[in-house]
C-alpha cells in the first residue's frame, strides 16, 4: 500500500519520479541499475553535447557561424585600429599638418555600410560590392493627373469620359510625342521628351544594405521554402525588415576617381566648354567586373519590370530609344518623389509620404548605361545652340535651323538637363550642375514667353508688342515684346478652331504682374525638379519657406538669383533669374524663334497646341463615389457589360477611372487573362482598385497579386457590411478613401497589406 505521505496530485514527470525515489530507496539493486543509467546519460550528453534533433542542429551550426563571422570582424577590426595607429603615428612623426588633414579627409570620404546578412561594416569595394536593398514597381500613378483640380464623378457620359481621359497627363504627353514624330526626325523626338508617364519605373528602398555575394546566397536559399515570393524573378524579404523587395543597386565605391573632372571656372564662356568636353570624353566605370555585372542586371531589373508596351513608344528601337527609357526612368521617379512631397518644396508642413531615397546610386546605374549607348554624342550640339556658343569648327556646331530637327522652344528642358547629368561623370561639381540649371533656365524663360503670348488676343499681342519697343531689350517687356515680333512672321497666332487646345491660363486682361505671375508658374515644374535633383546628387538641404515665396526659394537654392543686401523679397522675379551668356542674348532668342516659326508655317494649328502644353499638373486622386452605397448598387447591379453585352455575376468598377467591368469572370478574357487583370495593367500598369457591387468590398491587383483590402463604405456604427448580408445603409467613409488612395500614390500597397493571394490572370 502507498504511503500516507505520498503526494495526490502533479503530472506525469512528478509521478516517475516519486517511482524512482522509492525503487531507489527499496534496495540495492534497483539503486545500482539507476546510478548506472544517469553516468550513461551523463557521459553522452558530454560527448555529443546539444542534443542531436534537427532544430537543435540547426541553431549549433547557426551559432558557430556567427562566433566565425565575429572573429573574423574582431580580427579585421583589430587589423584597422592597428594600421591607423601606424598611420597616425607616421604622421605625428612627419609633423606635416596638411598631410594630416588629407589623412583624415580620406578616411571621412569613405563610406561603411552594414550587411544586414552577415553583419560586417565594410565600405563597397569593386571586389566585393555592397548593394542598398530596393523594390521596383511599374505605375501609371502621373499619367492619371490633370492641370485642374476637378474630381472626376460616376455616371458621366460617354463624350464626358473621353473628355476627362483626353485631358490626363500621359494622354497629352503621347500626343506631343505623336505630332512630333510626324513632323521631326524620330531620332530628334526622343532626346527632346520623356515617356513613364504610364508604366515607368518606381524605386523604393528600405534603407538597409547588403554584400552582393550575401545576397545571392540568401536568394538560392529561399528558392525552395518561398511560396509568397517569386524569386525566380529576384523578389525577397529584406532580412531585417521583412519589406518586399525584388533588385539590389550596387553602391560605387568610393575610391579616388580618375575621371574627367574640370576645375571649376568663374569665365562662364570656359564653363560651357569644359562642360561640353566633358559630354564627349566620358569614363565609363568599368574596372570591376563584378560591379559593372551587378549594374547591368539592375538595368536588366527596371527593364523586366516594366511592361513590353510601355517599354518603346517609336517606331525604331534604337540607341536614341534606349537612352529615351533611360532618361525617363529618372525623370518619373523624380515626379513622384515630389507628388510624396505635396506637389511643393520648401514647406514647414510634414509631407504626407516619408521614404528614403535610393536616387543617386539609381543615377549610376542609369549613367552607366547612357554612358555605353551614347557615341557619338549628340548632346554637345544640343548644347551649343541652348548657350549660343560655338563650340566645334564644322557647320554642325552653328545657330543654323534644321528642318527636321525639334526645334528648342518645343524641348523638355527638364529631360534635356537629365540626360546632361546622365552622360557627364557622376563627380561634376555643384557648379557644374547650377550652370546646366542656368542655361536650361533661360530656355524655359522664353518658352514660358512664347506660351503666354499664345494666349493674348489679336489686340493683346498689338498692345504688348507697341509697349515692349520702348523698354530695354532684356526686361520682360521688353523680351515678350521681340518674341512676339518674331513668332508674328509666321502663322502660329492665326485665329483657329480652339475645339482642341488644352486648358490654359485664361484672363480677360493681361497686366505686367499677371504676365510675371503666369511666368513664374510656367517656371515651377523645371525649378522643383531641378532643386530635387541638387539635393540627391550633392546631399544638400532643400531650405524651407521663411516669408518668401517657394520660386524666390528655389530660385536662391539653385544659384539662380543672389539677394542683395539692402533688396526686398519683391525684386526677385523671373526675368532677374535670367543670365546670358552671348553678347546680345537676342540673336540667340531670334534662332529659337525662327526655328520654330517654320514649323508653324506648315502646320500652325499643331505647333500652337505644342506651344501651350502647360508643364504644371495637378496631383492624381481616385474617382469621386456616392455618399450613399444604394447610389452605386442601385446603378449597377443590372448594367450590362461594354465588351461581352452580358450583366456580371460580380460586376466592378476601377476606383482609378470608372470603368465598369466583369469581375472573375471569362467571358471577356483575352489571351486566357480576365478582364480586371487586363484592364489593370492598361489602366495602372498592373496596379489597380476595383470596387465590387455586391460586396461592396475593395480588390487591390499588384501585378500577379490580388488582396482583399477592405470596404470604404461602413454603417452608422462604422462597421463593413461584407456581402451585403445584414441590409443596413452604408455611407462613405472619407478616411478609409484617403488612407486608399494615400497608399496608392504612395506606392505602398505591398508594405501595407500583408494577405496576398496569386491571381494567376482570373480575375
Amino acid at each position: 500500500p502507498l504511503s500516507s505521505s505520498f503526494t495526490e496530485g502533479g503530472d506525469g514527470q512528478h509521478y516517475i519520479g516519486s517511482f524512482l525515489d522509492r525503487l531507489y530507496s527499496s534496495g540495492l539493486p534497483a539503486s545500482q541499475v539507476i546510478d548506472e543509467t544517469c553516468r550513461s546519460l551523463n557521459v553522452t550528453k558530454i560527448k555529443a553535447g546539444p542534443s542531436e534533433t534537427e532544430k537543435d542542429s540547426k541553431r549549433r551550426k547557426a551559432w558557430n557561424r556567427q562566433q566565425k563571422l565575429m572573429a573574423e570582424f574582431a580580427s579585421k577590426q583589430k587589423a584597422f585600429m592597428e594600421q591607423a595607429m601606424e598611420d597616425e603615428a607616421e604622421m605625428n612623426d612627419s609633423g606635416s599638418d596638411s598631410g594630416r588633414a588629407a589623412k583624415e579627409e580620406v578616411y571621412q570620404q569613405i563610406r561603411m555600410y552594414d550587411c544586414v546578412i552577415c553583419n560586417q561594416t565594410t565600405p563597397s569595394t569593386g571586389e566585393r560590392p555592397v548593394g542598398l536593398i530596393i523594390f521596383l514597381q511599374a505605375s501609371s500613378v502621373l499619367g492619371h493627373r490633370h492641370q485642374n483640380g476637378e474630381e472626376y464623378p460616376l455616371g458621366l457620359s460617354e463624350s464626358q469620359i473621353e473628355n476627362y481621359h483626353n485631358a490626363t497627363c500621359k494622354k497629352v504627353h503621347m500626343d506631343k510625342l505623336n505630332t512630333l514624330r510626324k513632323h521631326f526626325e524620330e531620332k530628334s523626338c526622343e532626346l527632346s521628351i520623356n515617356i513613364g508617364w504610364e508604366g515607368g519605373v518606381v524605386a523604393q528602398t528600405c534603407g538597409h544594405y547588403l554584400h552582393l555575394d550575401c545576397h545571392k546566397s540568401y536568394l538560392d536559399s529561399l528558392r525552395n521554402h518561398a511560396e509568397a515570393l517569386e524569386v525566380s524573378k529576384g523578389e525577397y524579404w529584406c532580412p531585417l525588415c521583412r519589406q518586399l523587395s525584388n533588385a539590389v543597386i550596387p553602391m560605387v565605391p568610393e575610391e579616388s576617381p580618375t575621371m574627367l573632372v574640370k576645375p571649376i571656372s568663374k569665365d562662364p564662356k570656359q564653363m560651357v566648354a569644359d562642360i561640353a568636353e566633358m559630354m564627349v570624353k566620358r569614363r565609363i566605370e568599368g574596372d570591376h567586373a563584378t560591379l559593372t555585372r551587378a549594374m547591368r542586371m539592375v538595368m536588366e531589373d527596371i527593364t523586366n519590370i516594366t511592361y513590353p508596351n510601355y517599354r518603346f513608344f517609336t517606331s525604331t528601337h534604337g540607341t536614341e530609344s534606349v537612352l529615351l527609357f533611360i532618361s525617363s526612368v529618372a525623370r518619373i521617379n523624380l515626379e513622384v518623389d515630389l507628388l510624396q512631397r505635396g506637389g511643393t518644396l520648401g514647406s514647414t508642413q510634414t509631407p504626407t509620404f516619408t521614404k528614403k531615397h535610393c536616387f543617386l546610386p539609381l543615377v549610376h546605374v542609369l549613367s552607366l548605361h547612357s554612358k555605353v549607348l551614347v557615341s557619338p554624342s549628340p548632346y554637345p550640339d544640343i548644347w551649343s545652340h541652348i548657350t549660343g556658343s560655338n563650340l566645334l569648327d564644322d557647320s554642325t556646331s552653328t545657330l543654323s535651323v534644321y528642318e527636321r530637327k525639334v526645334p528648342l522652344l518645343l524641348k523638355d528642358s527638364l529631360s534635356l538637363l537629365i540626360q546632361f547629368v546622365l552622360t557627364l561623370s557622376f563627380t561634376i561639381e555643384q557648379e557644374h550642375f547650377e550652370f546646366m540649371v542656368q542655361m536650361l533656365y533661360n530656355l524655359v524663360y522664353v518658352q514660358a514667353l512664347a506660351y503666354i503670348s499664345c494666349q493674348f488676343s489679336g489686340n493683346e499681342r498689338d498692345a504688348w508688342r507697341r509697349m515692349g519697343l520702348q523698354s530695354q531689350t532684356l526686361t520682360l517687356e521688353g523680351m515678350l515684346s521681340n518674341i512676339i515680333g518674331w513668332l508674328s512672321r509666321s502663322s502660329l497666332y492665326e485665329e483657329t478652331d480652339n475645339t482642341h487646345t488644352l486648358p490654359a491660363i485664361c484672363q480677360s486682361v493681361w497686366s505686367p504682374v499677371s504676365v510675371e505671375q503666369s511666368v513664374e508658374e510656367y517656371c515651377m515644374t523645371f525649378l522643383r525638379i531641378s532643386a530635387l535633383m541638387k539635393s540627391h546628387l550633392f546631399s544638400t538641404e532643400i531650405p524651407t519657406l521663411q516669408g518668401q515665396g517657394e520660386f524666390q526659394l528655389l530660385a536662391q537654392y539653385l544659384n539662380l538669383w543672389h539677394q542683395p543686401a539692402e533688396a526686398s523679397s519683391d525684386e526677385c522675379s523671373s526675368t532677374a533669374c535670367v543670365h546670358w551668356l552671348p553678347e546680345e542674348p537676342h540673336s540667340l532668342v531670334r534662332a529659337w524663334c525662327v526655328h520654330i516659326t517654320d514649323f508653324a508655317n506648315a502646320a500652325h494649328q499643331e505647333a500652337k497646341i505644342l506651344l501651350q502644353l502647360n508643364p504644371n499638373w495637378q496631383k492624381p486622386g481616385l474617382i469621386k463615389l456616392y455618399k450613399r452605397y444604394y447610389h452605386i448598387f442601385q446603378m449597377y447591379r443590372s448594367e450590362k457589360c461594354a465588351r461581352c453585352g452580358n450583366t456580371p455575376k460580380d460586376p466592378a468598377i476601377c476606383l482609378v477611372c470608372g470603368k465598369f467591368l466583369c469581375f472573375r469572370e471569362s467571358c471577356c478574357a483575352q489571351h486566357f487573362v480576365f478582364e480586371s487583370v487586363d484592364h489593370s495593367v492598361h489602366c495602372g500598369a498592373g496596379t489597380c482598385m476595383f470596387l465590387l457591387v455586391n460586396s461592396s468590398l475593395v480588390v487591390v491587383i499588384r501585378g500577379p497579386r490580388a488582396t482583399l483590402w477592405g470596404s470604404v463604405y461602413l454603417d452608422e456604427h462604422g462597421e463593413e457590411d461584407r456581402d451585403l448580408k445584414r441590409g443596413k445603409p452604408l455611407y462613405l467613409s472619407m478616411a478609409r478613401y484617403t488612407l486608399l488612395e494615400s497608399q496608392w500614390l504612395s506606392h505602398s500597397f505591398d508594405h501595407s497589406c500583408k494577405r496576398w493571394i496569386w491571381h494567376k490572370d482570373q480575375l
